[in-house]
């Protein structure tokens, strides 16, 4: 029997009433009783537990790391069931129904049962689904039973004792599903040193460190067309290279528009097909949503989750942005909730109109930047890009929750520089420490003749094989190969996954010579980590 009125599907692909259902469960409503009066339970919950345990030795460490215990079933055969796998696990062995039988002491003719519940085991990645939602309705029955005896209390007028049983109805819960953070930490590791705090690691910046943390919520805002989604797709570029899962949620773009920009940069179908998860909700935000985005993160390895945009996003869902009440608790339920789960939260979010006042902070309510446990960044655009112009981004900080990067200091300069032929060439470097004197052109020149002899006699090669082969610093031959792309000396051709590029026609340091760059420069540096790719 079970408490469900709809049971449990055992299928990949949950129907969306029971992730409702299950979601408003653990945010705190009460399941369906079952209509015998029986205490509440889910037959289907521990059935399907035991059968993902009996299949994967791993998911029954993930049931005991979870704190499931025997007590915790309903079902008298599900407990022992569940401590024979315990004492098999316990022996360093797989609990196959075999061994499991064994520690029962079942006959053979018995095993059958343990079959059944193997063959009918849903995917091993829900153990964690089905052991939260057997230990929950363990809890509803413990205070089931003292609210019973408050009640027998106060019904035989025993008002003193009834009383007493209230002052004692929260030692029938877990202590840790009472903590909720307020729970003391082991300060082992930081007192020994051993623990230095988060460090940014997403959205790698040459000569700096990377942008967003992981397993934190990041900002990026600005005007209209300062270049924000372009700094989020590097950092899903990024992701995406890497073999990550990316969950894309968009209010702003269309799918089309979306895939396009990310084929500029060079992203390829195959990795946009396998990792990329794109998301337009129609609905607000809610259980349903938390439920499917909390099994995506899960199975799908998912390093960075982008919402576009907060205004959005907060319009859909009823919030007021100007409301504090309203956006803490917006922050708490969605982008704080998915960046529990693991990955990177980072969201694009617009700046008033008039920001003279508040210049390094978003539109709204301050309890969007209070709510940013990362970082939180201006995007500004000195020079706007577009799919067939350079341009040039500026990223200054406005939040680094973690210190990493000071209040109003310059965080990274992105380069975009589009080729004729489709595709765009981007670089994510740190500030230039000696800016340029107004008015004055970059223009390396002396690597540019060295990028242009190299990319002349060997056409058809891509960047890095260009910078192997070419004398000076990585850093600054790929600025040297954006100026002679911006110049119309090189072009590029796009290619699976890469550019080729070729020379349109030679450039010669004497002809032109205006070289910003010291002397230095122009020497090999071995080992230097990259900041331009295509």
């Amino acid at each position: 029997m079970t408490t469900y009125d709809e049971p449990i599907t055992t299928d990949d692909d949950v129907p969306d009433h029971v992730l409702e259902q299950q979601a408003a469960e653990h945010a705190g409503h009460a399941p369906t009783a079952h209509r015998s009066g029986a205490p509440i339970h889910d037959t289907d919950a521990e059935e399907a537990a035991l059968g993902i345990m009996l299949v994967s030795a791993k998911a029954t460490e993930t049931a005991i790391d979870s704190g499931l215990e025997p007590e915790h079933f309903y079902v008298p055969a599900h407990r022992e069931i569940y401590t024979a796998v315990c004492h098999v696990v316990a022996a360093g062995h797989k609990p196959d129904a075999t061994l499991v039988g064994m520690e029962l002491g079942w006959p053979r003719e018995r095993l059958g049962r343990l079959l059944d519940l193997m063959g009918s085991a849903p995917h091993t990645s829900g153990i964690g689904r089905y052991v939260g939602r057997i230990r929950q309705l363990a809890t509803a029955r413990a205070l089931q039973a003292r609210a019973l005896e408050v009640s027998t209390a106060a019904a035989h007028g025993q008002l003193d004792e009834a009383l007493r049983l209230v002052t004692k109805l929260t030692d029938a819960i877990p202590a840790d599903e009472t903590h909720g953070g307020w729970h003391p930490h082991d300060l082992t590791e930081v007192l020994a040193g051993a623990s230095t705090g988060p460090v940014p690691t997403v959205l790698a910046v040459q000569g700096a460190a990377a942008l967003f943390y992981t397993g934190r919520t990041n900002l990026i805002f600005g005007e209209s067309g300062a270049g924000k989604t372009w700094v989020a797709l590097l950092a899903v570029r990024e992701a995406l290279a890497e073999g990550h899962g990316v969950i894309y949620i968009d209010l702003e773009d269309t799918p089309e528009g979306l895939v396009s920009r990310l084929r500029l940069l060079g992203c390829t179908d195959d990795q946009l097909a396998r990792h990329l998860v794109y998301i337009q909700p129609e609905v607000p935000w809610g259980a349903t949503a938390q439920a499917a985005l909390a099994r995506l993160i899960d199975d799908r390895d998912v390093a960075l989750v982008v919402l576009d945009s907060t205004g959005e996003a907060m319009a859909t869902d009823g919030v007021k942005g100007n409301d504090d009440d309203d956006v803490a608790r917006w922050f708490s339920a969605c982008p704080k909730y998915l960046a529990r789960r693991g990955p990177a939260v980072v969201i694009i979010d617009h700046i008033p109109k008039n920001d003279q006042d508040a210049p390094l902070s978003p539109i709204g309510s301050q309890r969007k930047k209070a709510a940013i446990d990362g970082a939180a960044y201006r995007i500004d655009a000195p020079k706007p890009p577009s799919k067939d112009r350079e341009g040039l981004l500026v990223a200054t900080t406005s939040k680094d929750r973690h210190g990493t990067r000071s209040k109003g200091q310059k965080a990274a300069e992105v380069a975009l520089v589009p080729s004729p032929h489709g595709g765009m060439a981007a670089g994510v470097t740190a500030p230039q420490t000696a800016p340029l004197v107004a008015g004055e052109k970059f223009r390396p020149t002396v690597l540019m003749e060295r990028v242009s002899e190299t990319v002349q006699a060997h056409p058809g090669m891509s960047q890095e094989r260009i910078v192997s082969m070419t004398t000076g610093k990585a850093k600054h031959l790929r600025e040297a190969l954006g100026c002679l792309i911006a110049e119309g000396y090189v072009e590029m051709d796009p290619t699976p996954g890469k550019f080729a590029y070729r020379s349109v026609k030679p450039f010669r340091a004497d002809a032109e010579p205006v070289d910003n760059l010291p002397a230095e420069v122009h020497e090999v540096s071995e080992g230097e980590p990259e900041g331009w790719s295509e």
